[in-house]
Protein backbone atom coordinates (compact mmCIF):
# COMPACT_ATOMS: atom_id res chain seq x y z
CA UNK A 1 0.00 0.00 0.00
CA UNK A 2 1.26 3.43 -0.90
CA UNK A 3 1.78 6.01 1.61
CA UNK A 4 -0.92 8.67 2.00
CA UNK A 5 0.05 11.96 1.07
CA UNK A 6 -1.82 14.93 0.90
CA UNK A 7 -0.31 17.01 -1.53
CA UNK A 8 3.15 16.64 -1.19
CA UNK A 9 3.04 16.13 2.53
CA UNK A 10 3.42 12.35 3.32
CA UNK A 11 3.37 10.64 6.60
CA UNK A 12 6.41 8.54 7.58
CA UNK A 13 5.70 4.95 8.04
CA UNK A 14 8.59 4.36 9.92
CA UNK A 15 8.72 7.09 12.54
CA UNK A 16 5.06 8.99 12.01
CA UNK A 17 6.43 12.13 11.08
CA UNK A 18 5.17 14.37 8.66
CA UNK A 19 7.23 15.36 5.71
CA UNK A 20 7.54 17.23 2.82
CA UNK A 21 10.98 16.23 0.63
CA UNK A 22 11.69 12.58 -0.92
CA UNK A 23 13.12 11.52 2.57
CA UNK A 24 11.87 11.72 6.09
CA UNK A 25 14.14 14.60 8.36
CA UNK A 26 13.23 12.38 11.15
CA UNK A 27 14.77 9.54 10.55
CA UNK A 28 15.72 9.65 7.12
CA UNK A 29 13.39 7.03 5.57
CA UNK A 30 12.59 7.30 1.59
CA UNK A 31 8.83 8.13 0.49
CA UNK A 32 7.36 5.19 -1.03
CA UNK A 33 6.27 5.55 -4.52
CA UNK A 34 4.34 3.31 -6.82
CA UNK A 35 7.33 2.60 -8.66
CA UNK A 36 8.98 0.58 -5.84
CA UNK A 37 6.25 -1.86 -5.50
CA UNK A 38 6.86 -3.12 -9.35
CA UNK A 39 9.26 -6.07 -9.38
CA UNK A 40 11.85 -3.62 -11.11
CA UNK A 41 11.90 -1.39 -8.28
CA UNK A 42 12.80 -3.75 -6.10
CA UNK A 43 15.26 -5.14 -8.26
CA UNK A 44 16.69 -1.36 -8.91
CA UNK A 45 16.77 -1.25 -5.12
CA UNK A 46 18.91 -3.87 -4.20
CA UNK A 47 21.47 -3.01 -7.15
CA UNK A 48 21.65 0.17 -5.32
CA UNK A 49 21.67 -0.78 -2.09
CA UNK A 50 24.71 -3.77 -3.22
CA UNK A 51 26.58 -0.91 -4.84
CA UNK A 52 26.17 1.96 -1.97
CA UNK A 53 28.03 -1.07 0.53
CA UNK A 54 30.45 -2.19 -1.96
CA UNK A 55 31.54 1.52 -2.56
CA UNK A 56 31.93 2.05 1.01
CA UNK A 57 33.68 -1.32 1.32
CA UNK A 58 36.06 -0.98 -1.49
CA UNK A 59 37.01 2.93 -0.74
CA UNK A 60 37.59 2.01 2.83
CA UNK A 61 39.92 -0.92 2.03
CA UNK A 62 41.74 1.03 -0.51
CA UNK A 63 42.09 4.67 1.82
CA UNK A 64 43.65 1.82 4.51
CA UNK A 65 46.35 0.67 2.19
CA UNK A 66 47.27 3.74 0.52
CA UNK A 67 46.21 7.08 2.87
CA UNK A 68 47.21 6.30 6.41
CA UNK A 69 45.56 7.60 9.07
CA UNK A 70 43.00 9.24 7.08
CA UNK A 71 40.21 6.65 7.95
CA UNK A 72 40.97 7.35 11.67
CA UNK A 73 41.18 11.09 11.37
CA UNK A 74 37.82 11.35 9.44
CA UNK A 75 36.13 9.28 12.04
CA UNK A 76 37.43 10.86 14.99
CA UNK A 77 36.49 14.33 12.69
CA UNK A 78 32.19 13.01 12.31
CA UNK A 79 33.06 12.41 8.69
CA UNK A 80 32.33 8.49 8.79
CA UNK A 81 29.34 8.69 5.97
CA UNK A 82 31.67 7.72 3.55
CA UNK A 83 33.54 5.01 5.31
CA UNK A 84 33.21 1.63 7.29
CA UNK A 85 33.54 2.01 10.89
CA UNK A 86 36.45 1.23 12.50
CA UNK A 87 35.43 -1.93 14.03
CA UNK A 88 33.92 -3.19 10.48
CA UNK A 89 36.76 -2.32 9.12
CA UNK A 90 38.39 -4.51 11.31
CA UNK A 91 36.23 -7.31 10.79
CA UNK A 92 36.57 -7.21 7.30
CA UNK A 93 40.51 -7.65 6.77
CA UNK A 94 40.11 -9.84 9.49
CA UNK A 95 37.88 -12.72 7.14
CA UNK A 96 40.32 -11.55 4.35
CA UNK A 97 43.05 -12.14 5.98
CA UNK A 98 42.30 -15.75 7.27
CA UNK A 99 40.39 -16.85 3.93
CA UNK A 100 43.86 -15.69 2.19
CA UNK A 101 45.43 -17.86 4.77
CA UNK A 102 43.15 -20.79 4.25
CA UNK A 103 43.23 -21.04 0.66
CA UNK A 104 47.11 -20.35 0.24
CA UNK A 105 47.87 -23.00 3.15
CA UNK A 106 50.39 -20.42 4.56
CA UNK A 107 50.35 -19.73 8.82
CA UNK A 108 50.94 -16.61 10.07
CA UNK A 109 49.29 -16.25 13.46
CA UNK A 110 47.06 -19.88 13.67
CA UNK A 111 50.17 -22.00 14.45
CA UNK A 112 50.00 -25.72 14.60
CA UNK A 113 50.74 -27.24 17.96
CA UNK A 114 54.00 -28.61 16.76
CA UNK A 115 54.75 -24.97 15.88
CA UNK A 116 53.50 -23.99 19.23
CA UNK A 117 55.65 -26.79 21.58
CA UNK A 118 58.35 -26.59 19.12
CA UNK A 119 60.63 -30.12 18.19
CA UNK A 120 62.98 -31.92 20.60
CA UNK A 121 66.01 -29.66 20.79
CA UNK A 122 64.60 -26.80 18.55
CA UNK A 123 62.19 -24.61 20.06
CA UNK A 124 59.85 -22.89 17.31
CA UNK A 125 58.33 -20.04 19.64
CA UNK A 126 59.95 -18.03 22.22
CA UNK A 127 57.21 -20.02 24.90
CA UNK A 128 57.93 -23.51 23.07
CA UNK A 129 59.22 -24.16 26.82
CA UNK A 130 56.08 -23.35 28.48
CA UNK A 131 54.13 -24.20 26.28
CA UNK A 132 55.06 -28.02 25.73
CA UNK A 133 54.62 -28.22 29.47
CA UNK A 134 51.39 -27.24 29.21
CA UNK A 135 50.46 -29.11 26.75
CA UNK A 136 51.87 -32.43 28.75
CA UNK A 137 50.33 -31.54 31.61
CA UNK A 138 46.67 -30.75 30.23
CA UNK A 139 47.29 -34.33 27.90
CA UNK A 140 48.13 -36.26 31.20
CA UNK A 141 44.94 -34.80 32.95
CA UNK A 142 42.49 -35.70 30.01
CA UNK A 143 44.41 -39.12 28.94
CA UNK A 144 45.33 -38.14 25.48
CA UNK A 145 48.43 -38.99 23.50
CA UNK A 146 50.00 -36.03 21.34
CA UNK A 147 49.49 -37.44 17.77
CA UNK A 148 45.50 -37.91 19.06
CA UNK A 149 45.27 -34.21 20.63
CA UNK A 150 47.25 -32.26 17.23
CA UNK A 151 44.43 -33.06 14.80
CA UNK A 152 41.52 -31.97 17.05
CA UNK A 153 44.02 -28.73 18.46
CA UNK A 154 45.22 -27.77 14.59
CA UNK A 155 41.32 -27.63 13.58
CA UNK A 156 39.97 -25.72 16.92
CA UNK A 157 43.11 -23.45 16.76
CA UNK A 158 42.19 -21.90 13.18
CA UNK A 159 39.08 -20.87 14.32
CA UNK A 160 40.49 -19.32 17.55
CA UNK A 161 42.71 -17.16 15.92
CA UNK A 162 40.12 -15.69 13.73
CA UNK A 163 38.07 -14.90 16.74
CA UNK A 164 40.98 -13.85 19.22
CA UNK A 165 42.90 -11.48 16.57
CA UNK A 166 41.27 -8.59 18.25
CA UNK A 167 43.13 -9.07 21.04
CA UNK A 168 45.99 -7.03 19.94
CA UNK A 169 43.77 -4.17 19.28
CA UNK A 170 44.52 -3.02 22.97
CA UNK A 171 48.36 -4.00 22.72
CA UNK A 172 48.90 -1.31 19.85
CA UNK A 173 46.07 0.84 21.35
CA UNK A 174 47.88 0.90 24.58
CA UNK A 175 51.15 1.88 22.63
CA UNK A 176 49.58 4.77 21.18
CA UNK A 177 48.50 6.16 24.60
CA UNK A 178 51.67 6.09 26.12
CA UNK A 179 53.12 7.31 23.47
CA UNK A 180 50.19 10.21 22.49
CA UNK A 181 48.57 10.99 25.87
CA UNK A 182 48.02 14.69 24.76
CA UNK A 183 45.56 13.97 22.49
CA UNK A 184 42.01 15.45 22.15
CA UNK A 185 40.27 12.39 23.08
CA UNK A 186 43.64 10.25 23.76
CA UNK A 187 41.28 7.31 24.58
CA UNK A 188 39.39 7.23 21.85
CA UNK A 189 41.59 7.94 19.57
CA UNK A 190 44.05 5.25 20.33
CA UNK A 191 41.50 2.70 20.07
CA UNK A 192 40.36 3.55 16.76
CA UNK A 193 43.71 3.85 15.52
CA UNK A 194 44.67 0.76 16.79
CA UNK A 195 41.58 -0.89 15.28
CA UNK A 196 43.20 0.66 11.91
CA UNK A 197 46.08 -0.38 12.24
CA UNK A 198 45.66 -4.04 12.74
CA UNK A 199 43.21 -3.99 10.26
CA UNK A 200 46.48 -2.91 7.92
CA UNK A 201 48.39 -5.58 9.49
CA UNK A 202 46.30 -8.42 8.53
CA UNK A 203 45.31 -6.87 5.48
CA UNK A 204 49.10 -6.81 3.97
CA UNK A 205 49.98 -10.25 5.50
CA UNK A 206 47.30 -11.17 2.99
CA UNK A 207 48.36 -9.49 0.43
CA UNK A 208 51.93 -9.53 0.75
CA UNK A 209 52.41 -13.60 1.36
CA UNK A 210 51.23 -14.30 -2.16
CA UNK A 211 52.88 -11.71 -4.02
CA UNK A 212 56.30 -11.69 -1.74
CA UNK A 213 56.37 -14.29 1.11
CA UNK A 214 55.44 -17.40 -1.07
CA UNK A 215 57.89 -16.87 -4.39
CA UNK A 216 60.52 -15.23 -1.85
CA UNK A 217 60.12 -19.13 -0.02
CA UNK A 218 60.32 -20.94 -3.32
CA UNK A 219 63.43 -18.92 -4.62
CA UNK A 220 65.26 -19.20 -1.41
CA UNK A 221 64.26 -22.91 -1.26
CA UNK A 222 65.94 -23.74 -4.89
CA UNK A 223 69.04 -21.60 -4.01
CA UNK A 224 69.34 -23.84 -0.53
CA UNK A 225 68.93 -20.33 2.02
CA UNK A 226 65.55 -20.96 3.04
CA UNK A 227 66.45 -19.66 6.32
CA UNK A 228 66.81 -16.42 5.47
CA UNK A 229 63.44 -16.35 4.12
CA UNK A 230 61.85 -15.18 7.64
CA UNK A 231 64.39 -12.44 8.24
CA UNK A 232 64.09 -11.02 4.69
CA UNK A 233 60.09 -11.51 4.75
CA UNK A 234 60.45 -9.74 8.44
CA UNK A 235 62.18 -6.86 7.19
CA UNK A 236 60.02 -6.38 4.22
CA UNK A 237 56.69 -6.28 6.29
CA UNK A 238 58.00 -4.19 9.60
CA UNK A 239 59.64 -1.30 6.76
CA UNK A 240 55.86 -1.11 5.29
CA UNK A 241 54.52 -0.71 8.85
CA UNK A 242 57.18 1.86 9.72
CA UNK A 243 55.47 3.71 6.50
CA UNK A 244 52.30 3.28 7.53
CA UNK A 245 52.30 4.10 11.16
CA UNK A 246 54.68 7.21 10.59
CA UNK A 247 52.22 8.61 8.10
CA UNK A 248 49.39 7.80 10.37
CA UNK A 249 50.70 9.51 13.27
CA UNK A 250 51.52 12.50 11.73
CA UNK A 251 47.64 12.60 10.21
CA UNK A 252 45.91 11.95 13.13
CA UNK A 253 48.04 13.28 15.88
CA UNK A 254 49.61 16.45 14.15
CA UNK A 255 52.89 16.04 16.57
CA UNK A 256 56.53 17.02 15.51
CA UNK A 257 58.39 14.68 13.10
CA UNK A 258 60.78 13.38 15.96
CA UNK A 259 57.50 12.44 17.94
CA UNK A 260 56.03 10.80 15.62
CA UNK A 261 59.19 8.64 14.50
CA UNK A 262 59.64 7.93 18.15
CA UNK A 263 55.59 6.12 17.89
CA UNK A 264 56.36 5.10 14.78
CA UNK A 265 59.38 3.22 16.18
CA UNK A 266 57.92 1.72 19.05
CA UNK A 267 54.50 0.18 17.36
CA UNK A 268 57.24 -1.76 14.90
CA UNK A 269 59.46 -2.41 17.86
CA UNK A 270 56.58 -3.95 19.53
CA UNK A 271 55.12 -5.68 16.88
CA UNK A 272 56.69 -8.99 17.20
CA UNK A 273 56.43 -9.13 20.98
CA UNK A 274 52.62 -8.75 20.34
CA UNK A 275 52.46 -11.43 17.70
CA UNK A 276 54.59 -13.45 19.80
CA UNK A 277 52.11 -12.54 23.03
CA UNK A 278 48.94 -13.27 20.72
CA UNK A 279 50.05 -16.51 19.46
CA UNK A 280 50.84 -17.71 23.16
CA UNK A 281 47.14 -16.35 24.41
CA UNK A 282 45.40 -18.57 21.01
CA UNK A 283 47.65 -21.22 22.19
CA UNK A 284 46.21 -21.30 25.73
CA UNK A 285 43.03 -20.77 25.22
CA UNK A 286 42.64 -23.30 22.31
CA UNK A 287 44.86 -25.80 24.86
CA UNK A 288 42.02 -25.20 27.75
CA UNK A 289 39.21 -25.63 25.63
CA UNK A 290 39.41 -28.17 23.34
Amino acid sequence: MVTPTINDVWICPTCGATAANAYCGACGEKRLGHHDLTLLGIFEHAVESLFHVDGRLFRSLRTLLLSPGTLTAAYLRGRRKAYFAPFQVFLVANVIFFVVQSALGFQTLSNDLASHIGNAGAANQFYSATARGLADHRLADTGRTIDAYSEVFNHAVRINAKALAVVMVPAYALLALITFPRARHPLLTAVVFSLHFVAFFLLMQALMMPIIGMPLNWILRAVAARRLWDPVYTLALEAIWLWWSYSAFQRVYGASRVHTGIGAAVVILASIPVVIGYRFIVFVFTLYTT
